[in-house]
């Protein structure tokens, strides 16, 4: 009788340990969805504020002191430097050079492996992070939706021509294409996972000089 009182006054405390556990690791995956939370959310306004400062720089005319020489005339443009404005359904972004972690903080990336804008026969690739205000609504590109790049010297209208979801290390969507202009628009997914690529495909349509 006494084993079986003794077992009985166990069970309690046994049951309190596991509740205090449990409460311990709650708690934990709070402060860590706290912190992830937190950290994205910076992240986001960290480009919202690039954007508005590569704007201003984009924008800035071409004989204004301190502009750079690569956007002044030809030449390789420099890693982060801004090289052309992308228009897409309800949003105007700026591309920078270089797809880097520092580039790709201030908003779409030209990869700059791949053809400039426009080169004939080239396939231009962009990509950006799947944050509200840059590529978040990327999937919403449906096939035949416009989408409009402006260097300093030409606007390139682009139509939407294909989609796809592939691996991160799937470099056959970058590849030129026989007979057509493409740009590529690339971004992670699904939403807040690398684990794989979406992408959009679009070709050149049309081509005119700025000024």
């Amino acid at each position: 009788m006494a084993l079986v009182r003794n077992a009985a006054k166990v069970r309690p405390a046994g049951d309190r340990l596991l509740a205090g556990g449990a409460a311990l690791l709650v708690a934990l995956g709070l402060v860590i969805a706290a912190s992830v939370s937190w950290t994205w959310y910076d992240n986001v306004r960290t480009a919202r504020h690039e954007q508005a400062r590569l704007a201003a720089a984009f924008d800035r005319p071409a004989t204004a002191p301190g502009f750079a020489m690569s956007m002044n005339g030809p030449g390789p443009a420099a890693p982060g430097e801004p090289v052309a404005r992308l228009k897409l359904p309800g949003l105007s972004l700026v591309v920078v050079e270089g797809t880097a972690p520092a580039q790709l903080a201030t908003g779409p990336g030209r990869i700059s492996t791949t053809s400039p804008f426009g080169a004939e026969g080239g396939n231009a690739a962009v990509a950006a992070h799947r944050y509200p205000g840059l590529f978040w609504d990327l999937d919403d590109l449906a096939n035949g939706t416009l989408v409009t790049v402006e260097t300093r010297t030409d606007r390139y209208v682009y139509r939407v021509v294909a989609g796809s979801v592939v691996s991160p290390d799937d470099t056959s969507v970058l590849s030129p294409r026989p007979g057509v202009t493409l740009l590529t628009l690339i971004t992670c997914t699904p939403v807040f996972s690398t684990a794989r690529r979406l992408i959009r495909h679009a070709e050149l349509v049309e081509r005119q000089p700025i000024g």
